[in-house]
């Protein structure tokens, strides 16, 4: 039954079925495996941290090309599935903008629990559990127009203060 879910959720993430209005029509369930998934380009902070498949979406549309376009102030969606590394109960984000020539900016994306965005399963999380998380939030609407930044999320174990999954993406701002 499993491998059916996986493979309909692939075939649906494929071809993009396009008439989905919010993030709660795409899947949620992805195999962390599954090669032929559409995804978004990331790079690792650390290969030493959780390997991710990041879906990201602005305006309803999968990016699957980098930089990703966004629209100032104007709500994305993220899809990101991994496998908890450890025991896990006290979860949040940490997101910060570098928008070049050393300039971060943090970022609250008002979401300071993670476990509240979890679809799959809920906190306590056990070591090797697949994880869906399904974060929203609206990138500043102050980020000039045409620019190509990069933003950094992180999921944050609170209890040991360390990173669970670190990954950065490159985006362009339109208006």
């Amino acid at each position: 039954m499993n491998n059916l879910v996986v493979t309909v959720v692939g075939i649906i993430v494929l071809f993009g079925f396009s008439k989905a209005r919010s993030i709660n029509d795409y899947p949620s369930e992805i195999d962390l495996n599954l090669s032929k998934v559409r995804k978004t380009p990331i790079q690792q902070c650390n290969s030493n941290l959780t390997v991710v498949n990041v879906q990201f979406f602005s305006r309803d549309k999968l990016c699957t090309e980098a930089p990703c376009q966004i629209y100032a102030g104007e709500e994305v969606f993220m899809v990101i599935n991994f496998k908890a590394p450890n025991y896990l109960e006290n979860i949040s984000p940490e997101f910060i903008i570098n928008i070049g020539s050393g300039i971060t900016i943090p970022f609250d994306i008002g979401q300071p629990n993670a476990c509240d965005f979890f679809t799959n399963t809920m906190c306590p999380l056990v070591k090797d559990e697949p994880i869906s998380y399904k974060p929203s939030f609206k990138l500043p609407s102050v980020l000039p127009d045409k620019v190509t930044a990069s933003f950094q999320f992180s999921l944050v174990d609170k209890s040991e203060k360390i990173k669970v999954i670190c990954f950065m993406l490159d985006f362009s701002v339109n208006r």
